[in-house]
């Protein structure tokens, strides 16, 4: 789960040219909010779906 995160922080700085980043915590979850130019809802869900179950296979 740690290279996901990793992954999704890297690419906010990469793709955040103005604005910023915000990564925080509300409760349990963690939250890595950007103004850059994003993904769809349904495929940053699907995506990362994928990756854990990748990372918990390992």
């Amino acid at each position: 789960m740690l290279v996901v995160i990793e992954q999704i922080i890297s690419n906010s700085l990469k793709y955040t040219k103005e604005g910023g980043l915000e990564i925080y915590m509300e409760g349990q979850e963690l939250c890595i909010k950007d103004t850059g130019i994003g993904i769809k809802t349904v495929m940053s869900s699907e995506s990362l779906n994928v990756a854990s179950q990748d990372i918990m296979d390992a």
